[in-house]
């Protein structure tokens, strides 16, 4: 993801995050996701996704939304670093 696409996952998604999970992405800095954490981060995902008709969100959140499967079948950690 580029910084353009990292701040409409902000807006639409990440924001979501800090608020409900108490977690802190910002741009520059590296965010680990660790794997208690991956379930409520997916559920938070698929209700923006639900609720969102921007499109090019809804094309970003389902490549972040892949990426959290992922790591949730292998039990391991999602790194963010924008």
């Amino acid at each position: 993801f580029d910084e353009r696409q990292y701040l409409i996952l902000e807006e639409y998604l990440f924001n979501f995050f800090c608020a409900e999970l108490d977690m802190i992405i910002s741009m520059y800095e590296e965010e680990w996701i660790d794997p208690p954490m991956l379930e409520k981060t997916l559920e938070i995902t698929d209700r923006m996704l639900c609720n969102s008709d921007n499109e090019e969100f809804i094309k970003l959140a389902n490549e972040f939304r892949a990426l959290l499967v992922k790591a949730i079948e292998l039990n391991t950690y999602v790194v963010l670093f924008f």
